[in-house]
């Protein structure tokens, strides 16, 4: 099955480590990958899973160190695998 993507852009200042979650839904925070200038980053190595940011989330992904300067150059993603459900309702 195709991988779907929900994207959201942020411009890294140099200085900004904490950044909101997308505004859409995820069930887990498996489902968000976190790119710095086109570069897939690892959870736990080069940020982590806080409570926070804004009241649509509540989380916020942390850096260890600042994305450089860029715009569009932090990109927050949630997968979503067509025909794989992850909730069923009864």
């Amino acid at each position: 099955m195709p991988t779907y993507y929900a994207t959201v852009l942020y411009n890294g200042t140099g200085s900004a480590v904490d950044f909101d979650y997308p505004p859409f839904d995820f069930i887990s925070q498996a489902d968000i990958e976190v790119f710095v200038g086109g570069t897939l980053q690892t959870v736990d190595v080069h940020y982590t899973h806080e409570t926070g940011g804004s009241a649509v989330s509540g989380f916020i992904i942390r850096f260890a160190s600042a994305p450089p300067e860029g715009e569009d150059n932090v990109k927050l993603r949630r997968k979503t695998t067509r025909g794989e459900l992850d909730v069923d309702f009864v």
